[in-house]
């Protein structure tokens, strides 16, 4: 629509949210992706001057993609992270 209204627009973006909602439900109850917080603290150095979403299809991408910004050891903590040592 090129005429439309801030109503028309809230009304499309809270249609956007609850699909976007029911996609990440519908993943969290396949048990494809989950968040947790594996370390808290201050760097340095910021390696990742913006943040982005990265897809990696598999362990060796997703260390390549770490590798590239010189922070490979970040798979290898989360790899090693124990919920329960925490």
């Amino acid at each position: 629509k090129w005429n439309k209204t801030a109503e028309d627009e809230e009304e499309e973006e809270e249609e956007m949210k609850e699909e976007e909602e029911e996609e990440h439900a519908d993943d969290a109850s396949k048990g494809k992706n989950f968040c947790k917080l594996v370390w808290v603290g201050r760097l340095a150095k910021a390696n990742f001057p913006e943040f982005k979403f990265e897809v990696a299809r598999s362990e060796g991408n997703a260390r390549d993609l770490l590798r590239r910004r010189n922070v490979e050891h970040y798979w290898d903590l989360v790899k090693n992270f124990d919920e329960n040592a925490a």
